[in-house]
């Protein structure tokens, strides 16, 4: 078996085409994620994963679970802190599942994603929350009425940086998402959003909804925790020798384009025509961003068209 860390593997065959980078950085979270639960496996030597120690182990022990206050309480929850209320709280999981139906993500089918150890990567356009981590509420008996999950929302924009966005929380009500249904009593869940692409590293849980906004107080109970930029003062799980391959698959997905590079994927010298996608191989063409003889002759259908016209045209 390799030593190499899975990050690093990835990063040296992130041109593979049979690698999907994601849309957000989804697989860069998904993998920051599974190293947590690995280690607390590795030194537990058990299947199960309590949620305080993994989220005490993803983010650092400053997270301070025994004293954090959910910023959302359904009816005399209030004051129970995360520790207390996911103090039984567990998870199971060691590979990951792409889903293609949201419906999948309601309580009526979470349950059976634990039974198979698997957390989910939400379906494609998916609105609010792109991974979810099944959560054992309680008890030894897996059923609808036993799961809730840990949501969590992936940006890799710089326009998402240290400062809160409620309204990123918001969308992961879990009433909108599906996760329940009207008629259930809802569970306590934990939302977590990741700025990936900050610029300023910041981890923190969200104060009580007394401070902000809300269309549907006290509907559920949410401990909300946001983290900010790829680091190791934001996620300690990094390793030292690992931030540069994380940024490189983030990269991927922030400046999309690079698997037109057909030079550096085949490793083999081409013309530089054929990189730049005029001749040959592989083209690329997007009509708001082609320069070059594109251009030229746009320029020149418009000046004829304007002379047809008799006049002048706008832009």
């Amino acid at each position: 078996m390799s030593r190499t860390s899975p990050i690093r593997q990835l990063s040296s065959h992130m041109d593979k085409n049979c690698i999907n980078h994601g849309e957000h950085g989804e697989l860069v979270a998904a993998l920051l994620v599974m190293q947590a639960r690995d280690a607390l496996v590795k030194d537990s030597n058990q299947r199960w994963v309590y949620v305080c120690e993994f989220l005490e182990t993803l983010l650092g022990a400053s997270v301070l679970t025994a004293t954090t206050k959910p910023s959302m309480a359904y009816s005399g929850e209030a004051e129970r802190s995360l520790t207390d209320t996911f103090k039984d709280a567990r998870m199971w999981f060691n590979h990951v599942i792409k889903i293609r139906k949201s419906h999948l993500i309601n309580v009526q089918h979470l349950w059976k994603f634990i039974t198979r150890g698997a957390m989910v990567l939400c379906a494609n356009n998916q609105p609010g929350v792109d991974i979810i981590l099944p959560v054992c509420y309680s008890g030894n008996v897996l059923s609808r009425r036993t799961v809730t999950a840990i949501l969590i929302q992936v940006k890799n924009d710089t326009t998402f940086g240290r400062d809160i966005h409620g309204y990123l929380f918001d969308a992961m009500d879990p009433f909108k998402v599906n996760l329940f249904s009207k008629k259930d009593k809802p569970l306590p869940i934990i939302r977590m959003v990741f700025a990936l692409a900050s610029k300023g590293a910041v981890k923190y849980v969200l104060p009580p909804r007394t401070t902000r906004q809300s269309k549907h107080p006290g509907k559920y109970t949410s401990y909300d925790i946001r983290c900010a930029k790829i680091s190791r003062k934001t996620f300690p799980i990094i390793r030292g020798d690992e931030i540069t391959p994380y940024q490189q698959l983030l990269n991927r997905t922030r400046f999309p384009g690079q698997e037109y590079a057909v030079g550096k994927i085949h490793e083999v010298e081409y013309p530089s025509d054929v990189e730049e996608g005029k001749i040959g191989l592989l083209r690329s063409f997007d009509a708001l961003v082609e320069g070059g003889e594109h251009r030229k002759r746009k320029g020149k259908s418009r000046q004829k068209g304007k002379k047809r016209a008799g006049g002048s045209t706008a832009a």
